[in-house]
């Protein structure tokens, strides 16, 4: 018997969350050990290193994800460009990508504004190198994503979730496939387009 398609939508999307927490939580729990364990200073130090780094990305997710997957007060109402800013950019403090907002203050519906998270969720697939930027951007009536950097690439299932086709449905897709959700429920489109070392997506 299949399941509803909401029902494996929210699936999906709780394992993707699971897979982006699992990390940050695993090497918490094994600072946690080392403090409980060793008295050696410089392992301490390490220790207590691990746990500020992994404790702050642990943060940095939830408080992203809470606001890019959550309905909390409906799909009416708008988010704040400025608190969307500060949710990204802690998230992407451990991300490969560097962040560039330059997004202007203002605000946008918050299905708008969802989507546009989920989008950055995608930024470390797009160009997965050290030394490689996400910016975000205002063309017009549209908000952009450039991503840039060495080895960047559209994947395909991404590209196809994006733009709402059918596609094999994992949890490593499930931004993608809820950003065209929230845009089509906001009267928008996202687009794609690709260029030497460049991914450009567009809400709009």
């Amino acid at each position: 018997m299949s399941q509803p398609v909401d029902v494996t939508f929210a699936s999906l999307l709780a394992s993707r969350l699971c897979h982006d927490l699992i990390n940050p939580a695993g090497a918490l729990n094994t600072g946690l050990d080392v403090l409980a364990t060793e008295s050696d200073p410089e392992m301490r130090q390490h220790a207590e290193s691990l746990v500020a780094e992994s404790t702050s990305r642990l943060l940095a997710t939830i408080d992203f994800a809470r606001t890019a997957y959550g309905a909390s007060g409906g799909a009416e109402g708008s988010l704040g460009t400025d608190d969307l800013k500060r949710l990204t950019e802690k998230l992407y403090e451990h991300l490969k990508p560097t962040l560039v907002w330059a997004l202007d203050t203002g605000a946008v519906s918050k299905l708008e504004g969802r989507a546009l998270l989920n989008m950055l969720l995608l930024g470390e697939r797009l160009v997965p190198r050290n030394g490689s930027e996400v910016r975000v951007e205002r063309e017009g009536d549209a908000i952009l994503l450039v991503a840039t950097g060495p080895r960047a690439r559209l994947p395909e299932d991404i590209d196809a979730a994006l733009k709402g086709e059918t596609v094999e449905e994992e949890p490593k897709i499930m931004p993608a496939r809820l950003a065209h959700s929230l845009a089509t429920s906001a009267g928008k489109t996202i687009t794609t387009s690709v260029g030497e070392e460049v991914i450009t997506l567009r809400l709009s």
